[in-house]
């Protein structure tokens, strides 16, 4: 079957066809990738160029004593907030102690009082 001329004619126009799409793949390919390259160049450069503006960026901000005391009055007031933050973290415990003290309460009342 492999020896008649039409049906081999018939397979290499074939083969051709695939042959020319493969190899505009291959060029589409080959611009992108160039394409990507010269993107990745400038990336490159956009990055360097961000860390040298972080680098040399100016540090003499005159806030920068007022941010520090500000720091400090935050976490001294942290420290303060400690103790209410536990009953903010654990409810279940202060309203049980509110309700022992509310019931020792009525208790010394009822004692003292009423007998």
């Amino acid at each position: 079957m492999t020896d008649q001329k039409d049906y081999r004619t018939y397979l290499e126009l074939q083969f051709k066809t695939i042959h020319d799409t493969l190899e505009r793949i291959e060029g589409q390919t080959r611009l992108t990738n160039g394409r990507v390259n010269e993107l990745e160049k400038d990336l490159d450069q956009a990055v360097e160029w961000g860390r040298n503006v972080v680098d040399t960026r100016v540090t003499n901000c005159p806030n920068i004593k007022r941010f520090e005391k500000l720091e400090g009055q935050m976490e001294t007031l942290h420290t303060k907030l400690e103790d209410a933050m536990f009953f903010i973290r654990h409810p279940k415990l202060f309203i049980g102690t509110l309700v022992v003290l509310v019931l020792a309460a009525i208790a010394t009342i009822v004692k003292e009082y009423i007998l």
